[in-house]
């Protein structure tokens, strides 16, 4: 396989259903932090500044505010999702979010209580 050492520029669009480049969806952990995706923040789809390598479909970076860059992952290589997909998506992020605060509560009550039991 050919290696390229370099990235190219391109644009891409933020839809409901991820980072549409090249008829491909990808999603980030900023974008999904930030709930980018989520369709009451896409009333109209926005562009967004996108460096990739030709050979290499699995990830693409995203230029966010001030050329701060994000990977963006390869999420789904179908452009066409239905909406019941899009919801259950949105749904399983939720889920993944809850569960991601409920862990990291238990680990500072862990701490909390550990600093207090090596007091005594």
């Amino acid at each position: 396989m050919e290696q390229v050492d370099y990235l190219l520029l391109d644009e891409g669009v933020i839809t409901s259903n991820g980072i549409l480049f090249r008829d491909h969806f990808y999603s980030c952990p900023i974008a999904v932090k930030n709930q980018l995706f989520h369709p009451d923040h896409c009333m109209e789809d926005k562009r967004v500044d996108v460096l990739y390598e030709p050979l290499m479909k699995e990830t693409i970076l995203i230029k966010l505010e001030e050329w701060r860059l994000c990977y963006a992952y390869l999420i789904s290589e179908v452009t066409t999702m239905s909406k019941s997909d899009v919801e259950e998506y949105h749904a399983k992020i939720q889920v993944l979010k809850n569960n991601y605060k409920h862990l990291r509560k238990r680990k500072i009550q862990r701490i909390i209580i550990g600093e207090d039991n090596s007091c005594s």
